[in-house]
């Protein structure tokens, strides 16, 4: 199978992904055998929030213009490491420690709009099971896994 998605930036281009089934452990030593990481859930938040401790990447407001005003929303937008961490298209995205993830899709399931951003938050966490198939395969399509390298000091 292969996955299609469209760079908000330019919507002429397209990334294509083929779904390789795998799970999470196996992902995630993939990952260590080529010298990176995982990030823990403490590295992921500080990540996220650019080192401050704000609620979203982008402050503590909450505005209308988020959702609707997608071209100059900062949910598609790179935060203040210049990271694209917790961005409304990246899905949920797999973390260091235990099978669990930080960030998730952007749903529109709540009339309040704090709800259907919490998932984005730094601080947020989903501590559900992770979507695995009969075989333990992770969704394929819906996560998404960040490469760290870490350099002791």
């Amino acid at each position: 199978r292969y996955f299609m998605q469209q760079d908000i930036k330019n919507p002429d281009n397209f990334s294509c992904y083929v779904a390789d089934p795998v799970g999470y452990e196996e992902a995630r030593k993939e990952i260590e055998r080529t010298g990176m990481g995982l990030l823990n859930e403490d590295e992921w938040e500080y990540c996220c929030g650019s080192g401050t401790r704000r609620l979203f990447k982008w402050g503590n407001q909450l505005h209308r213009s988020l959702i609707q005003d997608e071209a100059n929303s900062p949910l598609w937008k790179e935060n203040m490491f210049g990271l694209e961490i917790a961005n409304a298209e990246f899905g949920p995205e797999l973390i260091e420690g235990r099978p669990y993830t930080k960030g998730a899709w952007l749903e529109e399931n709540f009339k309040a709009p704090v709800l259907n951003l919490l998932p984005l938050s730094s601080y947020y966490s989903v501590n559900l099971p992770l979507l695995v198939d009969p075989n333990g395969h992770l969704a394929a399509g819906y996560y998404c896994a960040r490469r760290a390298i870490r350099i002791e000091m």
